[in-house]
Parts: C-alpha cells; structure tokens; sequence
C-alpha cells in the first residue's frame, strides 16, 4: 500500500523529491510568507570597509564543487536568515576579544551578523555537506579565524588563516547534530535523578558551545596603524605591502 502511494504522489508531482527540491520549496514558501527584510538570504558576503573596493568574499556553501565545470550543480550559498548589529548600535558591546595566549588579549569591534539556518533532509539520507568559502581578490588579503563564541564579548578560535592574492580556500565543515530537547526528555526519562541532572547540566554545556563563530580580520589597516602610516598608505604602495605581506608571513607579525 505505502509503495503504491508513493508511487502516485511521485506521479502527481512529477518527480521523486529530494531534500535540495524541499530547501527550494521553503524558499519559495518563504518568499510569500515573510516579509522582505526578514527572507533567508545567501550566506554571501564581501570583505570590505566603507568606500573601499571589496578585498575578497566570505561565503557559507552546501554541496559539492564542481571544479571545471564538469559534474553536478556545484557548491552554492545556504540561505540563512540574519541578523545584523551594527557597531555602535546601543544593545552591541563595545568589542568583543580573544586570547592569543595566556597573558595577550585582542579586541575587535564591527558589525556582527547572526545567523540561524535550516537544513533539510530525509531518514535515509545524509545531510549537505557544508563549506567555509574565502576568496581573496588580486593585491588583496585578510585573516579568517574560526571557533566559538562564548558570550556577548568573547570569541574562541580555534584556526586561523591567511588569505591573499587570489586564493581559494574552502574548509570542510564537521557538524555534528545534538538531540533536539523532545528526543533529550525521552532518552533521560528512564535514567536515576542524579545521571537526569548530569545530563541536563553537560547538554547545557553542549548548547552553550555550539555558536559557530567567524572573524575576518583585515590586514592593510591593522600595518597602516602598525607602521604609524596615513590611512590608506598601502593600498597605493603595491610592492611595498607585497613585502610588508611577505614578512608577515615569515615572522608571523
């Protein structure tokens, strides 16, 4: 019975559904049903300051790339849903920071975009790969650092990278799915009061740690300031800063 309904429902549809088909019908679902400065959007960003040409792109991608041109659909931007908070906006911290050791802290401000995501997928099936996406235009280079955020002004790395002169890097993402708190009440229903409040206390700790964090850190203002130079000073001198990069690099500045 069930193997004939579904062969009429793929009949009627005109195709067997996958989980990029139903990702591609939340879209369309979204777009009637939410208004437009609320609509998921693609995880795709440039890595820019005000008045400046962009130095290179950010993206979040599912799939798999098709390198050449050849095979499949290729990676694209998810679509999450945003929210942006300016700096200087009164319920954004002053900076947020991070230890590059036990004695020297960094702080940062900027605007920062949280973002949450929904993906699909069937019981059968795995889920979407995901990848972390940086491009770097020519002349052009920023830092990427990945890790956690642990509150309002504390930021976790745990990699870093340098991206420069026309690279493409695409980092793999690990993600793993905890219990959703319907499927964690059930499986600690049996257990004693004692192992029920040690699991309630490590899943707070588990959701707590899982804000996946991203720092882009561009380079040319922080040697600008570094270096005591005007604004803007390398971006016009193109081979000194290809040497002040270089040195970057050697000697980790």
């Amino acid at each position: 019975v069930e193997r004939l309904l579904r062969r009429g429902l793929i009949a009627a549809i005109g195709k067997e559904v996958r989980p990029a088909d139903l990702a591609e019908y939340m879209r369309f679902h979204n777009r009637k049903l939410l208004a437009e400065p609320f609509q998921p959007r693609p995880f795709c960003y440039a890595v820019t300051r005000p008045q400046h040409y962009p130095e290179g792109v950010l993206s979040l991608e599912a799939g798999e790339p098709s390198w050449g041109g050849f095979g499949g659909g290729g990676a694209e931007p998810v679509y999450s849903m945003a929210r942006c908070i300016r700096a200087g906006e009164a319920e954004a911290p002053a900076t947020m920071g991070f230890a590059l050791d036990a004695s020297t802290n960094v702080s940062f401000a900027g605007d920062r975009y949280l973002h949450a995501l929904v993906m699909h997928r069937f019981s059968d099936g795995a889920s979407a790969a995901l990848s972390l996406c940086a491009r770097a235009r020519q002349f052009s280079c920023f830092v990427v650092l990945v890790g956690r955020v642990r509150s309002a002004t504390l930021f976790e790395p745990t990699d870093a990278v340098f991206v420069a002169n026309k690279d493409d890097l695409r980092v793999p993402l690990d993600v793993s799915q905890i219990p959703s708190a319907q499927e964690f009440r059930d499986a600690i229903e049996s257990l004693s009061p004692a192992q029920q409040r040690f699991a309630r206390a490590f899943r707070g700790m588990q959701l707590e740690s899982t804000l996946f964090g991203v720092l882009v850190v561009q380079v040319k203002p922080q040697l600008e300031r570094l270096l005591n130079l005007p604004a803007d000073s390398l971006t016009k001198e193109i081979k000194l800063t290809q040497d002040l990069l270089e040195l970057f690099v050697k000697y980790q500045i």
